[in-house]
């Protein structure tokens, strides 16, 4: 992780499985390396059609981080 850097970040979802995929830090925010498996869960959705919302809210992250 680096600041003001980017990744290329992959989530595959099935009724059966999830899987969060990541590539390493990009040097230039445009080319990224292959997407590793960072994390992933068997599952037993009761359903196979879905709305997928992402977001994220990050208030002031430099005023609270330690560097």
């Amino acid at each position: 992780m680096r600041p003001n850097a980017l990744n290329h970040v992959e989530v595959k979802v099935s009724s059966h499985r999830v899987e969060v995929w990541a590539s390493p830090v990009s040097d230039d925010g445009v080319t990224f390396a292959p997407v590793e498996l960072l994390a992933a869960a068997d599952l037993d959705l009761p359903f196979t059609k879905g709305y997928v919302h992402l977001s994220a809210h990050n208030h002031a992250s430099l005023k609270y981080s330690d560097d």
